[in-house]
């Protein structure tokens, strides 16, 4: 979908709302095949907890006649306080104010990834996991993005305004 330029979305739907749990969710491919990482995060635990019973919707935008309404843009390098990679929204169409944003990844089985949109950026946030490396995601889940291979694998977001 994403090499016919087809925007598309994921949303998690919980059975039962909790304000401490948050499900994160990316998009991979691997061998022409798409795949959905989903994972849920406890923040009154600190660590990742197993995934509640939960409906995860899809929605893509097939037939959307305007493409100044979305752009999939890749993760730049620019050196943060904490050295995450960015998406600079201001380098982009004016008229793109993100509604919705989605992560894709090629290959790779990252670490679950968070994405953290302040001002006019969109950074990448990993949480800290004090399992002690027990639960499945710390023990399975090791690589974060870096430049070398979001160049060669290429990480990007899906905007859609």
């Amino acid at each position: 979908m994403l090499a016919k330029s087809i925007p598309f979305f994921g949303i998690p739907v919980l059975e039962n709302l909790s304000k401490f749990l948050i499900i994160g969710h990316n998009f991979r491919k691997i061998d022409d095949e798409h795949k959905i990482d989903i994972f849920s995060y406890c923040l009154g635990k600190k660590r990742y907890v197993n995934l509640p019973k939960v409906t995860f919707c899809t929605l893509i935008i097939s037939n959307y006649p305007d493409s100044n309404f979305f752009a999939s843009l890749p993760f730049n390098y620019k050196l943060l306080g904490n050295g995450n990679p960015i998406i600079k929204l201001d380098t982009i169409n004016n008229s793109l104010n993100p509604k919705c944003i989605s992560l894709y990844l090629k290959d790779i089985d990252y670490r679950p990834i968070f994405l953290n949109q302040k001002f006019s950026q969109i950074e990448i946030e990993y949480v800290h996991c004090k399992c002690k490396k027990t639960c499945f995601v710390c023990k399975n889940k090791t690589v974060k993005i870096s430049w070398k291979e979001n160049k060669e694998n290429g990480a990007e977001c899906i905007l859609f305004g």
